[in-house]
């Protein structure tokens, strides 16, 4: 059987691959899709071979797949059929029919999905064959059209799903460059709902010296980033050999094109992506200024552990006839109040300093600094922070030009002052979720899981108040379900009996960095009874691969955790997004339960309303600092789009007329 015969036959039976793969297609389409994409664009029977040879690769592993190849076609009619299929049906449709096909809830007549839109990136005039020179200009070219081309650097993605009353999406193209001079630093580039872009985004390159040079590429709408592209360009400065790769994409990173046409803008953005030595930062608000991060990640690491340690030492310091005020209660004395809060502006001060103008940052990144320091000054202000990981805790800092001494006030820190969001990108965009709305028309379920120890330990009820406070919410708007047990959990993480919206832990964590103990795999959530679920059991007994229905939006409230730091995130954020979590928010290091029981009541008083998550975030915040004299609320970060929100709020959802009953 030839690899042409297998794709023939692969053609005839394609809408039935849902079904035959079982419950690894939702991984498995993703990569189809791209290796289904590739093939038509082959330019030789060799190249056309290896490539389709990449789609039976993929399938092998299934033995229904494998059966039903095993008795293909005696003829050569795969460039025929293959012709036939792309004539017939794009990807998305295919896609989509397949997964109806799974639920089998295709209805009749139902409409066809647009077909896929890519970004590609290329050089004008410039053989792709051939290095670039140095002291050279090139011009780079990004656009949108509905096929990869050849000679481009091409990410593909889905199509714009634009708001009815929108004709076109408006992005933002910037181009960033340690290596390189550039001309401008940012254009415009305007998408339809279907088929290429408008116009093209065309950037002067000019590489400065012989060597790899690095290029990032942000696409955003109004200061909310969409994706990112990562590009290497090849400079020889020996003419005698020109003959090689000018250019190639390194990674891509970021949310699917689709999702442009829905997100909001934002005052602000911070990105930092990863290059050869350590890490670029961007920063996009009236005017685009890049900068390169001259540290390690295990000095950015060490940086941001000094600020956490003060907020950390907060807790569990013991006051002069006090004792420990912020363990034992919300409201916190004023002059405790106060010495708090010049403590943190201090530490968040010396932070924001060391990273803009310390000894080894030059001339850009201080510029970069002393912006940012102005852009801040005014507010509130929306800042969106986009990187791969948590890297730097900036609602801790202190962006003011002069340390406030002595008379230092909430408005000092960034994440009292400012709704500070953090968008970790994922390189699987195609995963990425498309909109910010947890559609809660059919009702809203929610899992908690929760650790009743922390009740017994103590001889209290912030548990079962938390309990109680769902229990008073269960009914016809809302479905929850508590889960006390370790089986229970990971069942519910492994295969849920319905789509679930929201996942809350309000439990015991534990989290190791690189080079301790098992390192981020072996990070744990500890529930009732000391059940304790680690990490890497998860990626065995609910697997990533396995995404959740309903995009879960995920609250870890981890309290009472000495053992808890932002490690946690290392490994527990990638694990979570990979799930299909819409995103997550969290403790950054340990928290006094009865703090954490006040703060998920507020928090989710204002959520389950219909409140967008980073104002919720942000008002809780402001609440505690302004009515308890308590800064507590900073522990908590939200990883996720702070647009995200609950539609409609439950006190404006009808009344169903089966109650759901809670599950214990």
């Amino acid at each position: 059987m030839s690899v042409r015969h297998a794709i023939a036959e692969l053609i005839s039976f394609w809408d039935d691959l849902p079904k035959l793969v079982g419950e690894d297609w939702p991984r498995l389409a993703p990569q189809l899709r791209r290796a289904v994409d590739l093939l038509p664009g082959a330019a030789s029977d060799q190249e056309y071979s290896i490539r389709a040879a990449r789609i039976l690769q993929l399938l092998q592993p299934c033995e229904p797949v494998r059966e039903r190849l095993a008795a293909a076609l005696d003829r050569d009619e795969i460039r025929r059929g293959f012709q036939a299929l792309t004539l017939t049906w794009t990807w998305p449709e295919l896609a989509h029919r397949a997964t109806l096909a799974v639920a089998g809830t295709e209805p009749e007549g139902s409409p066809r999905p647009v077909a896929a839109q890519w970004i590609n990136a290329y050089f004008v005039d410039h053989d792709p064959g051939h290095y670039l020179r140095p002291a050279t200009a090139y011009v780079l070219v990004f656009d949108v059209d509905a096929a990869a081309r050849a000679g481009t650097v091409s990410a593909d993605s889905d199509s714009l799903r634009p708001n009815q009353d929108e004709d076109l999406v408006e992005l933002s193209v910037e181009l960033h460059s340690p290596d390189a001079d550039l001309e401008p630093v940012e254009q415009a580039l305007h998408v339809p709902p279907a088929g290429p872009s408008r116009n093209q985004a065309r950037f002067r390159v000019t590489p400065r010296q012989p060597g790899e040079v690095d290029l990032t590429a942000l696409f955003l709408r109004d200061h909310n980033c969409v994706q990112i592209m990562k590009l290497k360009a090849y400079v020889r400065g020996d003419a005698q050999d020109s003959a090689g790769d000018a250019v190639l994409e390194t990674s891509r990173m970021g949310r699917p094109l689709a999702a442009a046409a829905k997100l909001r803008g934002r005052d602000l953005n911070i990105t930092l992506t990863r290059n050869a030595s350590g890490y670029e930062i961007i920063l996009t608000g009236p005017r685009a200024i890049f900068a390169v991060l001259p540290y390690s990640e295990a000095h950015l690491e060490y940086l941001a552990q000094q600020v956490r340690g003060t907020l950390r030492d907060l807790v569990g310091q013991d006051h002069a006839g006090s004792g420990p005020v912020y363990q034992a209660g919300l409201d916190i004395p004023a002059a405790v109040h106060q010495e708090a809060v010049q403590r943190l502006s201090r530490a968040g001060y010396l932070l924001f300093q060391q990273l803009f103008f310390g000894s080894e940052a030059d001339a850009q990144l201080r510029r970069l600094g002393t912006s940012l320091q102005s852009l801040l000054r005014d507010g509130p202000r929306r800042i969106q922070v986009v990187s791969q990981r948590p890297l730097l805790p900036w609602h801790l800092m202190c962006a003011t030009p002069e340390f406030p001494s002595g008379n230092a006030t909430i408005d000092d820190i960034l994440g009292l002052k400012h709704e500070v969001e953090y968008v970790p990108m994922d390189p699987g965009a195609e995963t990425g979720v498309l909109d910010t709305v947890i559609d809660t028309t059919p009702g809203l379920t929610a899992v908690l899981a929760v650790n009743e120890d922390i009740d017994r330990r103590g001889n209290r009820r912030l548990v079962a108040d938390q309990l109680d406070y769902w229990e008073k919410r269960n009914g016809s708007q809302l479905h929850v379900d508590i889960r006390r047990a370790r089986e229970n959990v990971v069942a519910a993480l492994a295969n849920p009996t319905r789509a679930q919206q929201l996942l809350y832990f309000y439990c015991h964590a534990s989290s190791y960095r690189l080079g301790e103990g098992g390192g981020p795999m072996s990070s744990g959530l500890t529930l009732s009874r000391g059940d304790l679920i680690v990490l890497s059991d998860l990626y065995i007994e609910a697997s990533p691969r396995r995404p959740l229905p309903g995009n879960p939006l995920v609250i870890l409230n981890a309290c009472e955790s000495a053992a808890l730091s932002p490690s946690f995130y290392e490994g527990f954020l990638p694990y979570l997004l990979a799930k299909g979590a819409r995103g997550v928010v969290g403790t950054e290091t340990d928290t006094p339960a009865v703090f954490a029981a006040a703060w998920a009541e507020r928090f989710f008083d204002r959520l389950l309303a219909g409140e967008p998550i980073g104002s919720a975030m942000f008002g809780v915040r402001r609440e505690f600092a302004e009515k308890h004299h308590n800064v507590l609320g900073l522990l908590y970060a939200m990883y996720c789009d702070g647009d995200t929100a609950l539609v409609p709020g439950l006190s404006e959802l009808p009344a169903r007329t089966a109650p759901a009953g809670l599950e214990l």
